[in-house]
């Protein structure tokens, strides 16, 4: 980490971690994202769309200049959009629901810089175009607790399972089930996503309401979207 390496062993002092020195050193991000985009364009078969309101979560963060969208022309590959946030620095939308901020903190103690983080960029992005990255929506209302959980639905005495019952769904009765030790994670409705490249291999994924979640899926349990490569764009060559 690279608080690591600049901290020591002891890490960041507690106040690193509430101050931003010079966060002007992130302005690098923006024209290194222009240049980017400006390749993606030429090198894949993608509509460019650049103008504000393209994305109201993005542009929340604050912007200072429009966003701007490359959508394939395929639709099973993932769209791209960023935003340009007035931090200065960039906040990426990657496919349906992802969004991902450079720096992802800016903080004196996590002592990110604009090298790195163009570096993680163009590898995120180059993982995306070529059909390594993935995401979902689940919709489950049922939650791992820590030291045990609590199942809805039909159970009994030592009950290993919890069955799935919809938000509009009543279940018949409501079980206790006992307490056990437990490594899970607490789990409840989430959207998950995956970048499996041949430099980064990441996994994650964040809590949200389960009503979104249902909203976002359509009404089922889990909805899987396996993005497809970016088709490359075709250069036809005049004959004289």
């Amino acid at each position: 980490m690279p608080s690591q390496d600049m901290w020591g062993p002891g890490g960041p002092p507690e106040e690193a971690y509430s101050r931003v020195t010079n966060p002007e050193r992130f302005l690098p991000l923006h024209d290194a994202a222009l240049e980017m985009l400006a390749a993606l364009v030429q090198q894949y078969d993608v509509e460019h769309v650049e103008g504000y309101g393209l994305d109201g979560e993005l542009e929340r963060r604050g912007v200072v200049r429009p966003c701007i969208a490359l959508r394939p022309t395929g639709a099973e590959a993932a769209p791209l959009t960023v935003a340009f946030t007035d931090f200065p620095g960039l906040c990426v939308r990657f496919g349906k629901w992802y969004t991902e901020p450079f720096p992802s903190c800016g903080c004196d103690a996590c002592a990110e810089d604009a090298d790195g983080e163009i570096e993680r960029l163009v590898e995120m992005v180059d993982i995306l175009t070529v059909g390594g990255f993935r995401e979902a929506v689940v919709h489950s209302p049922e939650r791992w607790r820590s030291g045990g959980w609590f199942g809805r639905g039909l159970g009994h005495q030592g009950a290993a399972v919890a069955g799935y019952a919809p938000l509009n769904e009543e279940p018949r009765r409501e079980v206790r089930l006992p307490w056990r030790p437990s490594i899970h994670r607490i789990r409840g409705s989430r959207l998950e996503r995956a970048f499996d490249g041949p430099t980064r291999r990441s996994r994650g994924s964040s809590l949200i309401d389960d009503t979104r979640a249902l909203e976002l899926s359509g009404g089922r349990r889990r909805l899987d979207l396996n993005w497809k490569p970016w088709a490359q764009r075709v250069v036809s060559h005049s004959v004289e």
